[in-house]
Order: C-alpha cells, then sequence, then structure tokens
C-alpha cells in the first residue's frame, strides 16, 4: 500500500518542464520590474525529441500560449535537441544553458530515475533543477501493427521470435519499458535503439521495420494513430503502468474485475452504488436527465439510469482516457461509453451484464458478465495509503532528489 503512494508522488514526472541549474525567474520586485526584465526576450522551451512527437507537441502548444501570461509578454521559441533517450537536451539545459530564466527544458522524468540505476552520461543534478510543472501524467502503451501478427498478450508471449520493438536510447520509456517487461514477463523481445522520436519510430513500424512500440503515452499514440487503432491496422496490446498503483480510481468496467464487495442503495432520484475497493462511490440519476454536454471527464464517468422492469440499466459516458478496461491493461478513449444491466439472478445472485464501445479503442462493441454472491458483510474502509508512514515515503522522495547532489 505503502509503494503505491510512493509511485503517486513520483511517477507523475514522466515528461518534465525544468529550468536550469541556478536559473532563476524574474527577480522579484515590483510588476513594472518583472515587465522590464522579460519584455523583448524570448524563452526557449529545449525539447527531448523529434519534431511531430508529443513532446515537441506540448511545448509547441506551451509555447504558443504561455508568453501571454507572462509580465512582459516574451516570445516563446521551440528548439529540438535529440539523441540519447532525452539525456543530451537534459545535460545541455543543466550545463550549457545559461542561467539567466530563459531556457526551459522538456525531457523524460525517466532520466531521474536513471540516474539512480547508474546510467553513464548524465551530468545534471536533479535537486539542482527549478522544475515547474508537467505537461501530462501519462499512460504508456505497447502498441503493434496488424501485420506484425502481435493482437494480444497471448501472441506476443508465445511469439516464436523476438518481437522487434523501435526505441531512442537507455534512460528513455521507449528503452526501459521494454527491458522491464523481458526481464519481468520473459516477453521475447529485440529492441531497436536509435530512433530520434515518436514519428520515426511509428514510421518504421508503418514500414514493417519493427513490430511495434512500447513506452509512448496513450495520448500521443491516438493523436497519430487514431484512425489505425480505429480501421485495427494497429492494435494497443497492454500499458506499461497501471493507473491504481498510482492510487488513481479503476473507472468502469474495471471496478468490476476487483475481488471485493459492493452495496446498491436506492433513492427516489438516484440509485447509489458503494464499491468497498477504494471507498469508491458512484450516483446513478434515475430522475431523467440526460448525460450534459461539455461535462468535465472523470475517472468513473458520469452514470444515468433507467428502470426496465426490475432492470436497472445505467449507461455511463464522460470518461478520461486515464483508467483501464481491465488489469490487463487494455486501454480506452474519452469516447468510450459503457452500459450495465443489473438484475437478479435466478438464485438470488446479483448480475450485472456490461456492453462496452469505444470507436477509438475497439473495433467493435463487447460483452461481459459479472456475477455477485449475496453475503452477510459490512462494507469496510479502503483507503489506498493505509498503513503508510508518509513521512518516510516523504524523506525517501527528498533523498531521491537529492542523489548525487
Amino acid at each position: 500500500m505503502g509503494y503505491r503512494w510512493l509511485r503517486k508522488r513520483m511517477l507523475p514526472i514522466l515528461c518534465c518542464l525544468v529550468m536550469g541549474a541556478a536559473t532563476l525567474a524574474a527577480p522579484s520586485g515590483s510588476p513594472a520590474a518583472e515587465d522590464m526584465f522579460f519584455k523583448g526576450k524570448t524563452i526557449r522551451i529545449v525539447v527531448a525529441f523529434s519534431v511531430g512527437g508529443g513532446f515537441d507537441l506540448y511545448s509547441r502548444t506551451i509555447g504558443r500560449y504561455m508568453g501571454r501570461y507572462i509580465p512582459g509578454n516574451p516570445r516563446f521559441l521551440v528548439q529540438n535537441r535529440t539523441g540519447a533517450g532525452g539525456l543530451i537536451s537534459a545535460n545541455y539545459v543543466y550545463r550549457k544553458a545559461k542561467p539567466d530564466g530563459l531556457t526551459i527544458g522538456n525531457f523524460p522524468g525517466s532520466l531521474f530515475w536513471a540516474r539512480l540505476y547508474g546510467q553513464k552520461g548524465i551530468q545534471f543534478v536533479s535537486s539542482k533543477y527549478e522544475f515547474l510543472g508537467v505537461p501530462e501524467s501519462t499512460i504508456s502503451i505497447c502498441a503493434f501493427t496488424k501485420s506484425s501478427g502481435i493482437t494480444d498478450m497471448t501472441k506476443w508471449m508465445n511469439s516464436p521470435r523476438p518481437v522487434k520493438l523501435s526505441g531512442t536510447g537507455p534512460g528513455n520509456s521507449t528503452n526501459d519499458g521494454p527491458r522491464l517487461l523481458n526481464a519481468a514477463l520473459g516477453l521475447p523481445i529485440k529492441l531497436i535503439e536509435g530512433y530520434g522520436g515518436a514519428p520515426g519510430m511509428l514510421l518504421a513500424a508503418e514500414k514493417g521495420e519493427v513490430d511495434g512500440i512500447c513506452g509512448l503515452s496513450w495520448t500521443a499514440l491516438t493523436a497519430t494513430w487514431g484512425a489505425k487503432f480505429k480501421s485495427g491496422d494497429a492494435v494497443p496490446v497492454v500499458q506499461t503502468n497501471d493507473p491504481t498503483y498510482r492510487c488513481l480510481p479503476p473507472g468502469v468496467p474495471r471496478i468490476y474485475a476487483h475481488p471485493s464487495p459492493l452495496e446498491i442503495f436506492q433513492f427516489s432520484d438516484r440509485v447509489m452504488i458503494v464499491y468497498e475497493y477504494q471507498s469508491q462511490v458512484r450516483q446513478v440519476f434515475t430522475d431523467g436527465r440526460a448525460h450534459r454536454q461539455g461535462r468535465p471527464q472523470s475517472f468513473m464517468g458520469e452514470s444515468i439510469g433507467r428502470w426496465e422492469g426490475d432492470v436497472l440499466v445505467v449507461e455511463t459516458a464522460n470518461f478520461n482516457a486515464h483508467t483501464w478496461i481491465d488489469r490487463r491493461g487494455v486501454p480506452h478513449s474519452e469516447q468510450l461509453r459503457v452500459v450495465e444491466r443489473i438484475h437478479r439472478g435466478d438464485n438470488g445472485q446479483l448480475v450485472v451484464d456490461i456492453s462496452v464501445e469505444d470507436p477509438v479503442a475497439f473495433t467493435e462493441p463487447w460483452s461481459a458478465r459479472r456475477v455477485f454472491d449475496s453475503v452477510n458483510w459490512r462494507l469496510e474502509e479502503s483507503v489506498c495509503v493505509e498503513n503508510a508512514l508518509l513521512e518516510e515515503f516523504s524523506q525517501f522522495e527528498r533523498e531521491i532528489m537529492d542523489y548525487g547532489g
């Protein structure tokens, strides 16, 4: 349980916006002084990967708008310094960029772990960066082309040949992720390194040079391969970092995959489903309302219900894309829609018939069934950080950030 909390604290540093050692923001003082500091100047965002990839897209989007919100309205310039899985960019920001408040680096946070692993060539000290923020807390995906023949984990595990994956270099998730899968699960993998970023890696898969790629975020992949996922020409096979390990809600229908009890409470305008797992509570409105357009997306979605005789029909939409469909790591998009038909079975059991539709993630709708026995059980509190000594983990985190400093 404590390990989950540690991952929650550390893993969001998956792609980092940082400023180099001893780099400071505008000097403190009057608003006029701040205006004078940045006015007429250019702030560089140094990106670790090639043009057209996820890191590059985030940086250019941020650069387009960020100047409006900084006193003096400086302009932004994006520069790509690729190589060694982002290490060239990270070292440049730390050692070569002037500490004048005008250089921002965007490179993978996995490099901080690589320092702990003893990777050669690291010339920075993590604690001496000025951390600005995280464009996205990513969920990494392993995806393959249909022509590769690797369309699920069973085929991957039973492949008679090493499955070729494209990567950038050591210290990057496209390299470290496959190596971890090979070490932990024994998956047959041949890693082809040296690509400059996502565009080159994806093009290599499309040309048949490799079978697929591991370690890119689901957001980046759907932005580039969304049409291929929809047509079935590319298949997401597994995610490499379980969101629930970071104490995030499991989503629907995955909430039913956990061997924990639930209780259902009926009111005049809604049904409340209370799960012991993570103490999750769902509101299912039965007052005739529709799903709200433009509603902020959430992990558990927005649930609207209706009664068809003795069957409660629940339609859930407005999901974000940060959960898994099941424990195997099958991803979904924001277009996910789940229909649950909840009713009593022949032996007094509770039956949940589930239908899932997502035109981006699946080529066709599919269904499943979950059956619950009636038990004499009181729901207990379930907290992801239960029994964790938070101060110990905070200290551990500080030691990681200060490592080598």
